[in-house]
């Protein structure tokens, strides 16, 4: 007897996608007939058909959408030990990424995502690609052969409150409590080691640690192992180029990415870094590269260029031209 949900599911696979049986082993492109028995399987993010959240509450998670009087899942793929689980919301119209594709459908699917990760309490930091596949029989599943458009959710939740203009926990579920975390620890170490003279690596890492710690307030915190490795990496790297930090904030950091130069006037250096300051904030590649090597290092999973991809959401062209740059932080 035919399934109706696997195989709209299946259908919606891209012909070569990611999959694995555990992160262990790292992530590997196959062909979709060989996908979609592992135990993991990517989604087609160029034309996204589901909307993916992480639900880490244990035996809870199942029926989260119950009690948050929300629609039901298309799919609810559960975590036999934990009771941990995926749910993929199906979408009668899938969103397009493509190049020439109309921004506003995609920003729409962002804004609903956003306001669904935060009413169910899933994980911000989830990148919404890899997925625990229902075809596994590792997993329990429950399906119900429901699609949405997404104007449906609106019925459900305030979704223009999750604006990039107007919202803070937009700007932290973009990129993720670990890369939050990691922006806002960095440019604080920046400041306080101009600040502060410190007479050891331990009592600066050790101050590093607290305000890690302090700033790990979200409404749902990461895990204190997560926290701890990305209060290191920050204190390990500013300790190390403090003498490129001293003196200025940003251009210490700046002249190492080669950004400023002696040749510029103070007015250009000043100019620069405020441009730096600014998108350093909105995104910073680096910032989500380290957050993902920082997670993979947590989970003791594997780290590949293919990875951190999948982890961070950038691409593995550019995880290339930083590679070398990353090389030293993957190895210790």
């Amino acid at each position: 007897m035919a399934n109706q949900v696997l195989d709209t599911f299946n259908e919606h696979l891209l012909n070569k996608t990611y999959s694995t049986n555990s992160f262990e082993e790292g992530l590997k492109v196959r062909k979709k007939q060989d996908a979609i028995s592992y135990n993991y399987v990517g989604l087609n993010k160029p034309l996204t058909k589901y909307i993916a959240l992480d639900l880490d509450k244990g035996v809870e998670s199942t029926y989260m959408f119950e009690k948050k009087n929300l629609p039901v899942p298309t799919l609810i793929v559960i975590n036999r030990e934990t009771g941990n689980c995926h749910y993929l919301y199906g979408l009668k119209k899938p969103v397009s990424f493509y190049k020439n594709s109309r921004l506003r459908p995609q920003s729409y699917l962002k804004q609903t995502t956003l306001a669904l990760t935060h009413e169910l309490e899933a994980d911000i930091a989830y990148a919404h690609t890899i997925v625990k596949n229902p075809n596994s029989k590792y997993w329990k599943i429950l399906e119900n052969d429901v699609y949405y458009d997404l104007e449906d959710f609106e019925e459900y939740l305030d979704i223009n409150k999750f604006d990039a203009k107007q919202s803070v926990v937009f700007d932290v579920a973009v990129g993720g409590r670990n890369v939050a975390l990691f922006d806002n620890l960095r440019f604080w170490a920046y400041k306080e080691i101009n600040i502060v003279d410190y007479l050891s690596y331990e009592a600066w890492l050790d101050s590093v640690s607290a305000k890690a710690t302090q700033l790990n307030n979200y409404e749902a915190p990461l895990d204190l192992k997560e926290v701890g490795h990305t209060a290191k990496s920050v204190a390990k790297w500013v300790w190390r180029n403090q003498d490129r930090v001293k003196g200025g904030v940003n251009r210490g950091v700046m002249s190492h990415l080669g950004l400023i130069n002696d040749g510029m006037s103070l007015e250009q250096k000043q100019s620069a870094s405020a441009l730096f300051t600014n998108d350093s904030r909105k995104s910073g590649t680096r910032g989500k590269i380290t957050t993902a090597i920082i997670k993979l290092k947590c989970n003791g999973a594997k780290i590949t260029q293919e990875s951190i991809s999948i982890t961070s959401d950038v691409s593995v062209r550019t995880i290339r031209k930083y590679w070398d740059e990353f090389l030293p932080m993957i190895n210790e």
